[in-house]
């Protein structure tokens, strides 16, 4: 390898790890995470063109992550309302793309990198916890939700968001090698997701726990359940009379007649009701059943991608939520049913590795790694996106860094259906 290439691999790299450290409390317009993003591609891109090649069919991951940004940039393209789907796509697809390309193609090693690998999940371990310390800054500040819980650079829901995949992977870690260090962070990422009070985050974190506890050997089985109930009562001590407000939900029939800026207080909230369950706080009247709509007009490639695409379709037929709060509609709505099966099978493939990892070694860091990633696409992807969008910047951004943690680990797979080992 040249000395120019050592030197911009080097320098892709150290920013990617910046990226990803910065990555989960930068905000949507993170401008040092766009920085460093911005060095990383350029040194990636000069790398790939100096080393030569770009194995892009080298894992059956890539292919399904590549097919789904390539679906994705083709509903942007035939996009009915181009503004929005432009700077969406722009935004997201661009970053993803450079983040993909630089974690998984830009020069690869033939046998695997774990070490890169592991790097990688460490490096978002940390961003998580200066996430956490952002958040209860504010907190301690005197920043708080409309619930009394914790806020930060993110929505409270998108900290939770971002915190349960990232939990995963401290769990990994705790698994792996049990350490007062790992379960302290296991304790403080738990405590802080469950005190942003997003209610479908919690049953996420719940469904993340049970699963752990259920893939974990029997031995270290209590280091899950310890750090959980740790992180659990932590938040109950610190939230006090606040969790009494577990059950008060957005009245939303009366938010949505008020203007938009109208602030979440107690003229606003209800307690929650048996009705509110079922819809899932009004979001089959005013998010799921517009959302049906949409995707009955346009069911081949959507009306374009991005968030906010869903919005300005809906503007003006009266009162609506702001998304439609489900992942697969979301991406449904931009993207058509062909974006929706190109996600599906992007999260299957790396559900099906996840579920591999099972033949390897108990004492492997490698088998929990891989564990990792697939209890935080359950979690986070399938559970918690049944309440919102995840397929969108930075959660897309997210699973693609998951996705990259478990090719770098994997090495080239024998076949589709027999991951390499």
């Amino acid at each position: 390898m040249s000395l120019t290439a050592r030197y911009a691999v080097f320098t892709a790299e150290t920013a990617l790890v910046a990226t990803l450290i910065l990555f989960p409390c930068s905000g949507p317009a993170g401008v040092a995470a766009r920085v460093t993003l911005m060095i990383a591609g350029g040194a990636g891109v000069l790398a790939v063109l100096l080393l030569g090649g770009l194995p892009w069919r080298r894992h059956p991951i890539v292919v399904a992550m590549l097919t789904f940004l390539i679906v994705s940039e083709v509903s942007a393209v035939l996009s009915v309302v181009p503004t929005a789907s432009a700077e969406d796509s722009t935004k997201t697809l661009l970053r993803m793309l450079v983040v993909a390309l630089l974690l998984i193609c830009a020069v690869p090693k033939p046998e695997g990198d774990f070490v890169r690998a592991r790097r990688t999940a460490q490096a978002l371990v940390v961003g998580g916890l200066l996430l956490a310390a952002t958040g209860w800054g504010m907190w301690f500040g005197g920043f708080q939700t409309h619930w009394g819980g914790l806020v930060g650079p993110l929505h409270y829901n998108e900290i939770c968001m971002v915190l349960v995949p990232i939990l995963s992977l401290a769990f990994a870690f705790l698994v792996t090698k049990p350490s007062w260090w790992h379960f302290l962070i296991c304790t403080v990422l738990m405590t802080t997701a469950l005190m942003t009070f997003s209610r479908i985050g919690w049953v996420a974190i719940a469904v993340l726990v049970v699963l752990w506890f259920w893939a974990a050997p029997k031995g270290r089985r209590w280091f899950v359940a310890t750090a959980t109930l740790g992180g659990a009562t932590l938040a109950l001590v610190v939230a006090g009379p606040n969790i009494a407000h577990f059950d008060t939900v957005v009245d939303n029939a009366i938010l949505l007649r008020e203007d938009s800026t109208t602030e979440l207080d107690g003229r606003v909230m209800k307690t929650m009701n048996i009705m509110d369950l079922v819809t899932l706080n009004d979001r089959l009247d005013y998010a799921w059943k517009p959302a049906l709509r949409l995707i009955s007009e346009r069911p081949l490639f959507g009306w374009g991608y991005g968030t906010s695409t869903f919005a300005h379709l809906t503007l003006g037929d009266g009162p609506l939520l702001g998304h439609e709060h489900n992942a697969v509609l979301a991406i449904a709505v931009q993207s058509g049913l062909v974006g929706v099966v190109a996600w599906l099978f992007w999260l299957a493939v790396l559900l099906w590795r996840g579920w591999m990892s099972r033949r390897l070694d108990g004492h492997d860091p490698k088998r929990w790694l891989l564990t990792g990633v697939a209890i935080a696409v359950v979690a986070e992807y399938l559970v918690q996106g049944l309440g919102e969008p995840v397929g969108n910047y930075r959660m897309g951004v997210l699973l693609v860094v998951l996705s990259a943690i478990v090719v770098l680990a994997d090495g080239p797979p024998v076949s589709w259906l027999k991951p390499g080992e």
